[in-house]
């Protein structure tokens, strides 16, 4: 049967007729819409706020990036909770409080930077400034009640691999402990880790995309600190400093302590069933993979593309990670395994998180609709 046109359509000229079907295809085209209807799907819909063909979309991934972090320190205190909930360990008096004044600051950074997401660079410092409160200690909690368990200390097996590829971890410390300068630089290096760590993350703020290399700062800390932790727990070590047990008499200036200050909390962890936890005095535990070297890694990506930032990450992570054998007491096994897991990381975040590029605005990107064709 012939289809009969409604009056009102036959009623419509034929130029505005073609032009509004001209203007339907291009929006379909442009939205990835299967029909050239302009009421079915929404031309706004599907590319504003569905991940059509750009998918991870640029717009939902990058905009509510906090959230993504506010999830995985959430899940991870929720971790922590139940775990000391069903296990003998406990909190020392006043830590809960405590942990309740970070909480309310972390709530108040985060609500400050939605008031002020007009303003991307500070709104981005006080996102990230709430989620790095909350998770700091969250973070040291679960570290210490995940290494409560009895796995075989791995140093043996680890100590072999390095002895597999030529690292003779006694001379390097030796020559380390030999170079005064040397020896200083990289003290500061490592155990100012933070500070630097805190600094880039200030700085990263002043670029254009501040939102977008803030918010990748923060995911890839966050993923690649529970993921060593979830290693280090299944591979506990001493330290390479008590494993070998060189005579302190060949150094100048490191001895049995030096990069072990982490053993008394270990220890009391594992054989103290009631062990009382203390919010300052929560020392990471994790010795493979080196979660100094994943930092040092992380924070060279990130300074990428910046010249004034990232030629002094670069020489100071370097350092950093040189500094590890030494002030860390880690094995080469351990900084070969802390590079892979920070390059692990990149690697997903490049593929779910770093489609598209964001601009400063939030919006979406989209292509601009072609007029209509005269007739």
């Amino acid at each position: 049967m012939k289809h009969i046109a409604s009056p009102a359509l036959r009623a419509r000229p034929r130029a505005e007729m073609v032009a509004g079907l001209q203007e339907g295809v291009a929006r379909a085209a442009m939205t990835g819409a299967g029909r050239p209807n302009r009421y079915w799907p929404n031309r706004y819909w599907p590319n504003r706020y569905w991940p059509n063909r750009y998918w991870p979309n640029r717009y939902w991934p990058n905009r509510y990036w906090n959230g993504w972090n506010w999830a995985t320190v959430l899940a991870a205190a929720w971790l922590v909770s139940l775990w000391i909930a069903v296990s003998p360990i406990r909190l020392a008096d006043g830590t809960l409080f405590q942990l309740f004044q970070v909480g309310i600051l972390s709530v108040c950074a985060a609500w400050l930077a939605y008031l002020l997401r007009h303003l991307e660079r500070l709104s981005a410092v006080l996102a990230g400034a709430g989620v790095m409160l909350a998770a700091w200690p969250v973070l040291r909690l679960l570290n210490h009640i995940s290494m409560a368990n009895s796995m075989p200390f791995a140093d043996p097996w680890i100590s072999a691999l390095d002895h597999a590829i030529g690292f003779d971890w006694l001379a390097y410390s030796l020559w380390v402990d030999q170079n005064y300068w040397l020896r200083y630089a990289m003290d500061q290096a490592y155990t100012r880790l933070d500070h630097y760590a805190a600094l880039l993350f200030l700085l990263l703020a002043l670029r254009s995309n501040a939102r977008e290399r803030c918010g990748e700062f923060i995911r890839l800390f966050l993923w690649t600190a529970l993921f060593c932790m979830g290693v280090g727990a299944l591979f506990p070590a001493e330290a390479a400093m008590l494993y070998y047990a060189p005579d302190e008499s060949l150094f100048l200036w490191a001895t049995h302590d030096t990069g072990s200050y982490h053993m008394q909390s270990l220890t009391a962890l594992r054989t103290d069933p009631g062990h009382v936890l203390h919010l300052q005095q929560l020392p990471g535990l994790v010795t493979f993979p080196s979660f100094h070297t994943a930092m040092g890694v992380i924070a060279i990506y990130c300074s990428r593309g910046t010249w004034w930032l990232f030629g002094p990450m670069l020489a100071i992570n370097l350092l950093m990670i040189a500094s590890t054998p030494v002030f860390g007491s880690h094995y080469a096994a351990d900084i070969i395994a802390g590079t892979i897991v920070a390059l692990g990381m990149i690697a997903i975040h490049r593929t779910f998180f770093s489609n598209a590029p964001v601009p400063t605005d939030g919006m979406a990107v989209t292509k601009p609709i072609p007029a209509p064709l005269a007739v």
